[in-house]
């Protein structure tokens, strides 16, 4: 199963993620983020886990930043991975920022990678 997903997860640039226990492959929890305006802001994050590889399940969710004043939406796919204890959740992520019109189309799409570590008290 996925309960290896369930918990607090925060990468290098301190957003955080915490993952509730899935229901019938759906996630739910919060997203936190730590850069942009405004900061330290949280919204409801939703997706899907795939139990296919039940040691090391792969996830995609999507946060809206519309509720806190934002004109992105966030998709993220990535896998949880345990190493010898070592626990990370490896995520690539698209940005699409809200624009006014197609000829502002170019450059509204941004991607990256993070890698999320479980936070611990």
């Amino acid at each position: 199963m996925a309960k290896g997903l369930v918990g607090l997860w925060t990468n290098g640039d301190c957003t955080e993620m915490d993952i509730a226990e899935p229901e019938k492959g759906r996630l739910t929890g919060s997203y936190t983020i730590a850069v942009g305006t405004p900061r330290e802001a949280s919204v409801p994050l939703s997706g899907l886990v795939n139990h296919t590889k039940a040691d090391s399940p792969s996830f995609s969710l999507c946060v809206s930043m519309g509720e806190i004043g934002g004109d992105s939406c966030n998709a993220v796919v990535g896998q949880y991975f345990n190493h010898n204890g070592e626990e990370a959740l490896k995520t690539i992520w698209l940005m699409r920022s809200g624009v006014d019109g197609h000829k502002d189309n170019w450059g509204a799409t941004r991607v990256g990678e993070n890698t999320f570590k479980r936070k611990t008290a």
